[in-house]
C-alpha cells in the first residue's frame, strides 16, 4: 500500500481549498477509472502563525492493489498527471472498500 497527501497552502495559491478539493476529486476519479482500491480522508485545515499566517489544506489518499495490474507506477504516473506528490509506503495494511447494494 501506499498514501501521499495533496497539499497546498493560501501563501501559493489564495484559491488553496478549492484547489486542493479540484485535484483531490481528480485524482480520486482517475484512480478508480484505471482499477486502483484508493481510499481518501476527509479534507484537512491546518492555520499557520509566525511572520505570514497562512491556511495549509490537505487531503490523504491510500492506494492499493490487488492483481499484476495496474501497477503502483501506473498510479502514480495518473496522479502526478494531476499534482506531483511525494509517495509513502504504508507496510502491513491493506485499503478494504466495502459497498453497499
Amino acid at each position: 500500500m501506499k498514501t501521499f497527501e495533496v497539499i497546498q497552502d493560501t501563501l501559493s495559491s489564495p484559491n488553496a481549498k478549492q484547489n486542493v478539493i479540484q485535484w483531490s476529486n481528480k485524482i480520486y476519479s482517475d484512480l478508480q477509472n484505471l482499477g486502483a482500491v484508493v481510499q481518501r480522508e476527509e479534507l484537512r485545515e491546518l492555520t499557520f502563525g509566525g511572520d505570514e499566517p497562512c491556511k495549509s489544506y490537505r487531503v490523504r489518499f491510500y492506494i492499493d492493489k490487488y492483481a499484476p495490474k495496474p501497477t503502483f507506477a501506473d498510479m502514480q504516473r495518473v496522479v502526478n498527471n494531476t499534482k506531483a506528490v511525494c509517495f509513502d509506503n504504508v507496510k502491513q495494511k491493506r485499503v478494504t472498500i466495502y459497498t453497499t447494494a
